[in-house]
């Protein structure tokens, strides 16, 4: 018996476009204790006919009590659509808003006191406030 191979002509893998990254600047209380952030990914959908049409969703970004500034957050996939390629993924990058009084030094948070001569002789410290408002 004879078999044939029948070869379909070959197909073009479907390339991804590149991600499409965002800074995400949230507050050191946010981190602190964890929140949501709710963000509008506006992109281009395709249509039956060909076309394409602008459409807007909303996603939840659930930032957990102490990540790093540079933690990525990824929605695969959620880019523009168009013909032959895969969408991009979009990409939120956690970032540190400046803060008042602290700054981060990886896990810790560092605060400069101001003091006079007078308040270090005497040991006279004024009080501070923690992030999670408590006085010390």
């Amino acid at each position: 018996s004879h078999s044939f191979n029948v070869h379909s002509p070959l197909k073009k893998e479907k390339v991804q476009d590149p991600p499409i990254e965002h800074d995400l600047y949230v507050t050191l209380e946010e981190i602190y204790h964890g929140c949501v952030k709710k963000m509008k990914i506006s992109r281009r959908v395709l249509q039956p006919d060909g076309t394409s049409k602008k459409e807007d969703k909303c996603v939840s970004i659930s930032i957990k009590p102490g990540w790093k500034s540079g933690t990525k957050v990824t929605f695969q996939k959620e880019g523009d659509q168009t013909k032959g390629k895969i969408p991009a993924d979009i990409v939120f990058i956690i970032r540190d808003k400046p803060h008042v009084w602290f700054r981060r030094e990886g896990s810790d948070l560092r605060y400069t006191a101001r003091l006079t001569l007078k308040q270090v002789r005497i040991w006279q410290f004024s009080t501070s406030t923690t992030l999670p408002r408590n006085l010390i």
